[in-house]
């Protein structure tokens, strides 16, 4: 196996979608306990939230 086909499997398990994006800027800051708190009354996981519901968590 050549490097490159290490490379690309190792991309693949990191990013099983084929979606990688790089940002402008910082992150984004985001309360994670209150949204931990959120989802879990909801039973949902916080990957699982939608735009929506993520912006109330920024900071």
């Amino acid at each position: 196996m050549t490097d490159f086909q290490k490379l690309m499997n190792e991309y693949n398990q990191l990013h099983p979608d084929g979606k990688y994006v790089i940002r402008d800027g910082p992150p984004p800051r985001i309360h994670f306990r209150d949204m931990s708190k959120y989802s879990k009354e909801r039973g949902i996981d916080p990957q699982d939230l939608t735009k929506e519901e993520m912006e109330q968590f920024r900071y």
